[in-house]
């Protein structure tokens, strides 16, 4: 069995909703699954880019 993952994370903030949230995860999963398999990919906001939500490789 093998499990790939994706996972995001954000600071709250007032142009920031969960479909955001949803849309990060699934973009790091989509990388992670391209990547092969027992794969994380993680997507996160830098805090130097507010804004900023490309996949960051864990």
């Amino acid at each position: 069995m093998t499990i790939s993952l994706g996972v995001a994370t954000l600071l709250p903030a007032p142009d920031i909703n969960e479909k955001d949230l949803i849309r990060m995860a699934d973009q790091a999963l989509y990388r992670a699954k391209a990547e092969g398999r027992n794969k994380v990919s993680v997507c996160a906001e830098e805090p130097a880019n507010p804004g900023k939500t490309e996949p960051t490789r864990l």
